[in-house]
């Protein structure tokens, strides 16, 4: 029966929508720098995670999960990985209450979590790592409560890897930008895996040409295995095109809403995005040691309308170099990055043995700060003041333990940053975030 119901949705949309699509999305400087912050190692899947199994639990649990929760959602993360996933299959539901309740929507997760445990442990999954996607996907969707067709995808992608060739397909895409792009879809939740299926199959057909577009349109340095189309820069350019363009603003002046023949220009919706006409403008570095506050003035610069990059540390990043070039050349206005390459080269020194970055490279990367217009918030505060803001559970924490090093060498850093570019410091305990507000709209005038 599922067999027929496929066959009815099997003639795939026109090549030449998607082409055009990802051509006018990929060039975009907002999706763009989502792309380059995510590809290689994604804020939602991260590839410190090594367990499979784990793996499956996490991208389950990253369903409903907002952007404004993502550090909430990160730290559930961590600990899991930490704990390992026969730990947290086996804790108990108070237990797993303190794990991530932070999340919400706790009793779906945890029937999710306990009926995958059951799936992993029947006979029907013992090697399921050795099924095609298709079936792994079908296997999840049938037999894990909680899942269907849309987690599934998510949890045989995270499961396999980036690149094993998996298209995940959220509501959002199949009922925005599959219209837009074309693709007949039938109702209810299988239209999420004809999507997917329709998507993989024009990527895998040409192969040359999509990793063509990816060059042309600035992602050539990006780490995809030889051999295998680019099927996860894909599904990121479309799901971040998703997010920036059609989840806000004016959605009824889409073309697309009006007649579906046209939905391939997507650039229309593009262009609808409103325009702020704030005050508030420029290229922004927030830098500081961890609890100084730096993520509470992102936040508030968001609001005002600066596009926010959180850079975190990735410990497994092929070409760090090349990463914060592409990043810093390509910055939109206003813009703000929290934290930087002067992280890594701050905690690297002080944490990790060393910082990834050559001195020429640093040298290198400051100079490009200076040419496109960047300034430095250097957010700190006394050590008093940041100790306290840690959790009683992170004592332990490298942070704490060699806080008064990362400090001063913060303020070694900061001086070197200062020859090419203005450093303003702000201490937060001391200052209202209007008058911080109002610092940097000072600064960028």
């Amino acid at each position: 029966m599922k067999r027929l119901l496929f066959s009815r949705w099997e003639n795939p949309f026109s090549s030449g929508r998607l082409f055009d699509a990802l051509a006018e999305c990929a060039r975009l400087p907002d999706v763009r720098l989502e792309v380059l912050q995510n590809h290689d190692d994604n804020r939602w899947w991260p590839i410190k995670v090594r367990d499979w199994r784990l793996r499956m639990l996490l991208a389950g649990w990253s369903t409903r999960v907002s952007y404004n929760m993502v550090s909430s959602y990160r730290a559930v993360v961590d600990a899991c990985d930490q704990l390992g996933y026969d730990t947290v299959s086996a804790l108990a539901s108070s237990d797993l209450q303190i794990l991530i309740g932070r999340l919400g929507l706790f009793a779906s997760r945890k029937t999710y979590r306990d009926s995958l445990a059951d799936f992993l442990k029947s006979s029907d999954a013992r090697q399921l790592m050795t099924l095609t996607n298709d079936k792994i996907i079908e296997a999840v969707a049938l037999n894990v409560k909680g899942a269907g067709y849309k987690v599934a995808q998510c949890a045989t992608l995270y499961a396999k890897g980036y690149h094993c060739g998996v298209f995940p397909v959220d509501s959002g895409m199949k009922d925005i930008l599959g219209p837009c792009l074309g693709i007949r879809l039938p109702s209810g939740a299988i239209a999420h895996e004809v999507m997917r299926r329709q998507i993989e199959e024009v990527l895998e057909g040409s192969p040359e040409q999509y990793h063509a577009l990816r060059c042309q349109t600035g992602y050539a340095h990006l780490v995809i295995p030889e051999g295998v189309p680019p099927t996860w820069w894909a599904h990121l350019v479309l799901i971040y095109f998703k997010r920036l363009y059609c989840n806000s603003g004016t959605p009824e002046g889409c073309i697309a809403n009006h007649n579906h023949e046209v939905g391939c220009y997507i650039k229309h919706r593009a262009s609808l995005r409103p325009p702020t006409g704030l005050r508030y403008k420029g290229r922004i570095i927030l830098e500081g040691p961890d609890r100084a506050g730096k993520t509470t003035i992102a936040n508030s610069l968001k609001k005002l309308g600066y596009f926010v990059v959180h850079c975190e540390y990735k410990e497994r990043h092929s070409d760090i170099v090349t990463h914060y070039e592409s990043l810093l050349d390509i910055a939109i206005d206003p813009i703000v990055f929290d934290r930087s390459f002067i992280s890594e080269v701050v905690y690297g020194k002080i944490q990790r043995g060393g910082s990834r970055l050559p001195p020429q490279s640093y040298e290198n990367l400051l100079r490009r700060l200076s040419n496109n217009g960047f300034k430095v918030l250097y957010v700190t505060e006394n050590q008093t003041v940041l100790r306290d803001r840690f959790d009683a559970t992170e004592k332990g924490n490298a942070g704490v333990e060699t806080l008064a090093q990362l400090m001063e060498e913060y303020d070694r850093a900061m001086n070197v940053v200062s020859n090419f570019v203005p450093v303003i410091r702000i201490i937060p305990s001391v200052m209202s975030q209007a008058n911080i507000l109002e610092l940097v709209a000072n600064a960028e005038k």
